[in-house]
């Protein structure tokens, strides 16, 4: 039996893979496309929040349930995002050093985003009528990454 990435709940029968290949980790081409790969240090929440959410967000280093706390800083400090209990959510930077000294505590949040990505600017956000990307550096005009 074969099964592909694109149909991972189908069972191929009589499918010829070949010999499989050996993968080596040290490959500079590997080891190069990982450290592309790394996380957005900047991202932007728009739309049309309860309790006026959106804005760009930048990575911190402080850590609420093993994910980066980002704090708001368009259009002004405010607001923060946080992951807990499998969703992003963003409340009022008031309570910031609560949430994280009980490492979300209840969890409470002006909104949330419907799903848990592995990261917030990856998840989506249609519940509270938003939209997320990663960004740029502000000195570079917060143009979307691709």
């Amino acid at each position: 039996w074969c099964y592909t990435t694109d149909y991972p709940d189908v069972e191929w029968e009589e499918c010829d893979v070949g010999e499989p290949k050996k993968c080596d980790a040290s490959e500079p081409s590997l080891i190069a496309s990982a450290q592309t790969r790394a996380p957005a240090q900047y991202a932007k929440l728009d739309g049309r929040t309860y309790a006026k959410c959106e804005g760009t967000y930048k990575r911190s280093d402080d850590l609420i349930q093993g994910k980066p706390i980002w704090d708001r800083i368009d259009p002004d400090s405010s607001r923060f995002i946080f992951f807990c209990s499998g969703k992003w959510r963003v409340t009022g930077s008031q309570w910031r050093e609560g949430l994280l000294a009980e490492n979300g505590g209840s969890c409470g949040s002006f909104i949330s985003s419907d799903d848990g990505a592995a990261e917030w600017y990856a998840a989506k956000w249609d519940g509270a009528g938003a939209v997320a990307a990663a960004v740029a550096a502000p000195s570079d005009g917060l143009i979307p990454l691709k």
